[in-house]
């Protein structure tokens, strides 16, 4: 790309340059370069609002005298040089057109006199011209044809072998493949998206210097095209520097994630062997992977935003010194975002939960949970039961219940009906706890015997037996449904039914509601004045004619609720 660039400052070797040297000069003046056919002449200062106009108009000047010249049948040059107002400077005339006056500036600027530097213009001109004039003949224009011919030819061909490279050999890495020494064989799906999605901008990039170069370069071939080539540089060089880095970035941050996919395979594959708990070891790797691959993002463009500004010729000392200063302002302004970058760091320093944990954040909405899909330095998203995905700010969590970390456990409750045989009931909980955990496709998942505690408690539907079963993460709901499977069966085979709430309704008719409404009228008024109250509701006919004698003893189990002395 550098060659590219250069074409606005390169010339030919026949064509002398003034170089700039030591002098005075003001201050404000400021020089520039005047150009034929793209290629740099000779330099002329003024002052610093001004040397765009004078360098205009001289070059108009210059391509008028070449035009006349080449139109010309006799290749004779005449430089001739008159004295000029009080100073006696001297204005250039060549074959009688005037082409410039040259000042004190002009000569100060470049460290000699007016009249030096037109001596000096005497011998460059000419030579200029008369190179102007044989790069428009037809003869050269026909070579000139050919070799740019033949320059399309070859960014065709280099473009096709790219595209053949591209789509026949997509595992191959080239340079890539031999810095970060990949073996194509070993490598995960992951680490295999990231280096062909890195070849493949890679190879695009190369295709599209490829093209740019190609269309700059023959256009600086033929003197006719050569300032649109000047242009086309002056105008792309910014936007197409900033393209190239982007790309880089971007190439460079896929890169950074293959590189450190492969580290962490390392990392849990050389936990596989050395580590028991190498699933908990394969969590954090994960997520700190994850992690890292956001810092690689961040670091890739703020290298890339960095170099870009650089090239626009902005002083990054000054803009680094400028986003200090800023720094505590953005800071207050948002600290949220600095709070929670520091608590996921200390998450993940302290292992509280990773990537793959099922936890419930206690002090988020009453409680959100689920399972870990995504973990970075500004949030946390949780796909909770219903398949919702919570995105949770890290400046939020403080408090977190972790249900797969290392171990879980399946704590049930088991009630038995009160007529049951107790004892019968522990057996047959024990039996099945025992011919689960020696099952081949669950004893992988419980980590110890089964641990039944005994009658927890009395509940409505009876006793209340508790057990627990020591699992692998994330699997004690899978034991506990295979255990409540196996136990209903086996309480059904022992003829135990499992407890259930049930409820009574009484139906009645509307003769015996008004006899029971109109004795509960009259119990409560005689009652109220005697200090004595009794109340039947929904009960038969004989329990409220009872009633209604003054006896105050009720029968719970036949829906009566009484009040007595």
């Amino acid at each position: 790309m550098a060659w590219l660039l250069a074409l606005g400052l390169s010339h030919p070797p026949a064509v002398a340059q003034i170089s700039i040297g030591g002098g005075g000069g003001s201050p404000q003046s400021a020089i520039s370069w005047v150009r034929l056919d793209g290629y740099k002449v000779f330099q002329l200062a003024a002052p610093q609002a001004a040397i765009g106009s004078r360098i205009r108009r001289v070059e108009t000047n210059l391509e008028q005298i070449r035009d006349r010249y080449v139109q010309a049948d006799s290749d004779e040059l005449r430089f001739t040089t008159e004295r000029i107002g009080p100073d006696e400077l001297p204005a250039i005339f060549i074959n009688g057109r005037y082409l410039l006056t040259l000042t004190k500036t002009d000569a100060n600027m470049q460290g000699t006199l007016p009249w030096s530097l037109a001596k000096d213009l005497q011998q460059t001109l000419p030579a200029t011209l008369r190179q102007a004039r044989r790069q428009r003949q037809p003869e050269y224009l026909r070579q000139q044809g050919i070799a740019a011919a033949l320059i399309a030819l070859a960014a065709a061909v280099a473009i096709g072998v790219i595209e053949y490279r591209q789509r026949r050999l997509p595992d191959r890495y080239g340079l890539a493949g031999w810095l970060l020494r990949i073996d194509p064989s070993g490598l995960e799906p992951q680490q295999r998206e990231h280096l062909q999605e890195a070849q493949r901008r890679s190879l695009q990039l190369v295709q599209m210097v490829i093209t740019v170069g190609t269309t700059l370069l023959i256009l600086w071939l033929f003197p006719m095209t050569r300032p649109f080539c000047l242009r086309a540089i002056n105008w792309l060089k910014i936007p197409f520097v900033i393209l190239v880095l982007l790309i880089i970035a971007y190439v460079g941050a896929r890169l950074s994630f293959a590189l450190i996919e492969s580290l962490s395979s390392g990392l849990v594959n050389e936990s596989l062997s050395a580590i028991e708990n190498s699933r908990r070891t394969e969590l954090r790797v994960s997520t700190i992977t994850s992690v890292l691959r956001n810092i690689a993002t961040f670091a890739w463009i703020v290298i890339g935003l960095l170099v870009a500004l650089a090239l626009a010729g902005i002083n990054l000392g000054l803009l680094i010194a400028s986003f200090s200063v800023a720094g505590l302002a953005l800071s207050l302004i948002f600290r949220n975002l600095v709070t929670g970058a520091v608590n996921s760091f200390f998450i993940i320093l302290e292992d509280q939960y990773a990537i793959g944990d099922v936890i419930v954040l206690e002090d988020v909405a009453g409680g959100l949970g689920g399972l870990v899909e995504n973990l970075n330095l500004r949030i946390t998203q949780l796909r909770d039961t219903g398949g919702r995905l919570i995105t949770v700010p890290m400046s939020q969590v403080s408090a977190v219940a972790n249900f797969s970390h290392q171990w879980a456990r399946a704590d049930m409750k088991i009630p038995i009906p009160y007529q049951a045989d107790v004892n019968q009931a522990l057996g047959i909980i024990r039996t099945t706890a025992e011919e689960m955990h020696h099952d081949d496709d669950w004893r992988s998942l419980i980590l110890e015997p089964v641990e039944v505690l005994g009658v927890e408690n009395f509940g409505d539907r009876g006793p209340v037996v508790r057990v627990w079963i020591k699992t692998q993460p994330i699997k004690q709901w899978d034991v506990s449904r295979e255990f409540h499977r196996r136990l209903k069966l086996a309480f059904d085979d022992a003829e135990i039914t499992i407890p259930a709430q049930q409820q009574e309704v009484w139906f009645q008719t509307a003769n015996d509601m008004r006899l029971q409404l109109d004795g509960l009228t009259d119990n409560g008024t005689s009652d109220h004045r005697s200090g004595k109250g009794t109340a039947t509701i929904g009960a038969t006919p004989e329990a409220a004619n009872q009633n209604g004698d003054g006896d105050g003893d009720g029968d719970g189990d036949s829906g009566e609720a009484s009040d007595g002395e």
